[in-house]
């Protein structure tokens, strides 16, 4: 197999241009796609330099060659109700796949600046050093569309749970590595981490379990494919804050180390420093410039000296929360020279890497994160019984001209309108399950949705039920207050992690969404943010009237996939209505359907009857 080694490189589109030469010295050019993981002085080896070359790198250690072309390719499915969505996870090498990379980077608002384009300054910011992008893509019937990627770059040098975990001996016989204590011989193997730089999902495919199947992915890429010269990773990490409320990295088997240390306990001794450096009475980095220019903006704008501002950030440091007590002017200027303490999780590439990181978790009496208990008790009621629910409308017809003729033209003779809407029906609701009411439009799917709530009847309404159970904690969706950002609202009151669960289950896991206010939302939004003020509540009782009807056929299946699992998660009696349900359907997979026809008629019946019959096609 022809050897060679990279002399040089450049970068175009989504090309990456290779300057080969071999053992005689003679040059050669291939190209690969943009982000292989290449680059001059690695050695590889070449086959066919044609339009599929094979191309390998010649690894550290006995094991096998790492391929580099072909181009990693794996094939999953994703399941939204009875339907699989086949997903493709690949690297990018066509223009059209990078195009949809840059797309979906809008959605990773770090470095970016969202002023209009007149008011930008710079362009958005980019990565140095050797990365790896792995690209998901839906495909069906011919079609294809980019719905998330991950991004793979080397380690940071700097972090205090990796170097509290490495402190101990650690040795690999496969890779032929070994240190005594990370901060003594061993962070010379750094690049035997690899790290997760980014996870970036499309927010109208989000909450289907992409995130974590990148992950998964990316493991994949790293034992095989990533190294530095020649060099596979022993580990990958990530450290991120929304790892914090949204932990999508533990299902695929990386650990929680602990918080990154930040800066908040020293950067007001730092800035001291970084004041005489500023004057050359000491050196001063290129961080502690940036760190510098912030802090003497601020000073300049507030007229007040370099000392008492200082002074001011001293003191705001020391609160519980400095971020909430800073106003609003002190938390622009000061945000970009803090770093807050961030989630670190870590996982081994090998079974000697993973051994390794469990005895260090363990000896530490570290445990794996839980998920909160299922709530239990005796007191616990398992199902809501409604006998005879019966609805009708009375009402006293007033005799205006054109009422008139339409009572001579129907052959009306009376005008006191008596008519049975539902009923009389049964109806048994279980803890855990749900139950969908549906039927033509105007056949009384949300008369019989408010009878199931206790709430009294809108006047001409006549509700009669012989027997129905005492519900004190029931929630419907409800509007939420203009004029504040709905994650602003949702927070004051429950807090931000559990804002942060309840808005990614309804699909609104989206920056720029969590900042607005409701009128600002479209009305899709704000229908998947009621449903979300009604996860967070505590009511045992939800029902949720014209179901989906305001959302697209993708999101409608994902909502119904997370409400069937909230369902059981939280205990709940769920109830919903609506007359179109074709779109989602096989995902909410209710466990019981009421069929309300015009006339008052309710027939009962399971999955099978319901998808067996006509009603599903609306007879």
């Amino acid at each position: 197999m022809p050897a060679y080694e990279i002399r040089t490189m450049n970068v175009h589109e989504s090309k990456k241009n290779l300057v080969l030469a071999n053992k005689q010295g003679q040059e050669s050019h291939v190209s690969v796609h943009r982000f292989a993981m290449l680059g001059p002085g690695d050695a590889i080896h070449l086959v066919d330099a044609g339009s599929n070359p094979h191309i390998t790198v010649r690894p550290t250690e006995a094991r096998g060659e790492i391929i580099v072309l072909p181009r990693f390719e794996s094939h999953r499915d994703v399941r939204l109700g009875a339907e699989r969505m086949p997903v493709i996870f690949t690297e990018i090498s066509t223009e059209e796949e990078l195009r949809e990379y840059r797309r979906l980077s809008q959605f990773h608002y770090k470095g970016v600046d969202l002023r209009p384009s007149h008011e930008r300054v710079g362009s958005v910011k980019g990565t140095g050093g050797r990365k790896a992008i792995l690209l998901a893509v839906f495909q069906r019937e011919g079609m294809t569309r980019a719905v998330g990627y991950i991004e793979i770059q080397m380690p940071l040098l700097m972090c205090k749970p990796r170097h509290d975990l490495f402190s101990r001996p650690f040795q690999s016989k496969a890779k032929g590595i070994s240190w005594n204590t990370w901060l003594g011989d061993g962070q010379k193997h750094v690049n035997r981490i690899a790290r997760i730089a980014r996870v970036v999902i499309d927010p109208e495919f989000r909450g289907i379990g992409l995130s974590t199947m990148l992950v998964e992915e990316a493991k994949t890429f790293c034992r095989d494919r990533w190294h530095i010269g020649g060099a596979r990773p022993l580990f990958l990490e990530i450290s991120a804050e929304m790892l914090r409320y949204m932990d999508f990295v533990s299902r695929a088997g990386l650990r929680f180390v602990g918080n990154t240390e930040g800066n908040l306990q020293r950067i007001a001794k730092d800035l001291k420093s970084i004041e005489n450096g500023a004057s050359g009475k000491s050196g001063i980095m290129s961080l502690q410039r940036k760190y510098h220019s912030a802090f003497t903006a601020y000073c300049e704008k507030t007229g007040k000296t370099f000392a008492e501002a200082r002074l001011i950030l001293s003191e705001l440091l020391s609160s519980e929360d400095p971020r909430s007590e800073m106003a609003s002017d002190e938390w622009l200027a000061f945000r970009p020279i803090l770093r807050l303490p961030i989630p670190y999780f870590l996982t081994g590439l090998d079974a000697e890497s993973e051994e390794y990181i469990d005895e260090g978790l363990s000896t530490r009496g570290h445990e794996r994160r839980r998920l909160p208990a299922k709530a239990t008790g005796a007191n616990l009621i398992d199902t809501l019984e409604y006998k005879g629910i019966e609805v009708s409308v009375h009402y006293s017809i007033p005799l205006t001209p054109y009422v008139r003729l339409i009572m001579d033209s129907f052959g009306i003779d009376t005008n006191e309108i008596h008519t049975k809407i539902v009923g009389p029906v049964d109806v048994s609701l279980s803890r855990g399950n749900v139950t969908l009411i549906t039927g033509a439009s105007g056949a009384g799917k949300s008369v019989l949705l408010q009878t199931l709530s206790g709430s009294e009847m809108p006047e001409g309404l006549l509700k009669v039920t012989q027997d129905a159970p005492v519900v004190d904690k029931c929630r419907t969706l409800t509007p939420l207050p203009d004029g504040v950002p709905i994650f602003q609202y949702f927070a004051d009151q429950y807090g931000a992690e559990r804002v942060f669960d309840a808005l990614c289950h309804v699909g609104l896991s989206e920056a720029m969404i969590f900042i607005k206010p409701f009128e600002l939302l479209s009305m899709g939004q704000r229908y998947r943010a009621m449903f979300a003020d009604l996860i967070l509540s505590d009511a045992k009782l939800w029902l949720i009237d014209e179901f989906c009807s305001n959302l697209d056929p993708i999101t409608s299946k994902i909502l119904s996939i997370r409400l069937r699992r909230l369902a059981i998660s939280k205990d709940c009696f769920v109830v919903v209505a609506a007359a179109n349900t074709s779109n989602y359907i096989d995902a909410l997979a209710p466990d019981r359907i009421l069929v309300v026809r015009t006339g008052g008629e309710v027939r009962s019946m399971s999955m099978r009857e319901y998808n067996n019959g006509f009603f599903n096609k609306g007879f």
